[in-house]
């Protein structure tokens, strides 16, 4: 029986993910390192574990969809769509301004963006070879 190879935008969209939860955590330590004052430690302190878990369940929901896992499609658009709506209502719902005036903010939401839109519209395809 020959194996079916995963849809090209489902692979990209899972490498992307992977990447994201790399680029996060990756980000968590450098701000450890680089931390300065007793205030961005205790943020550090506070907000370290949730970056690392939301990191670890990032990895593993896009290593469920290389597997072929139905539930790995899910984790990964309920963790994307988790992450957009916090990351929305912290920098974006308080000042609309500052998301048009710093590209960084913009550049972070095309992120966190593409791979939701890309497992979208690839989703009857993944369907299809998923267990």
């Amino acid at each position: 029986m020959e194996k079916i190879s995963l849809p090209i935008k489902t692979k990209i969209a899972a490498w992307w993910i992977k990447l994201i939860a790399l680029i996060g955590n990756l980000y968590f330590f450098i701000m450890v390192f680089s931390a300065a004052g007793p205030e961005v430690a205790l943020a550090l302190i506070i907000g370290g574990p949730i970056f690392i878990v939301w990191g670890i369940l990032f990895w593993f929901s896009s290593a469920l969809i290389f597997k072929r896992r139905k539930l790995g499609w899910w984790l990964s658009m309920v963790f994307l769509f988790i992450t957009i709506l916090i990351f929305y209502l912290v920098e974006v719902h308080h000042d609309p301004y500052t998301f048009i005036e710093e590209p960084f903010l913009f550049l972070i939401f095309i992120i966190l963006l593409v791979p939701f839109i890309l497992l979208l519209l690839d989703r009857k395809n993944f369907w299809k070879i998923a267990n």
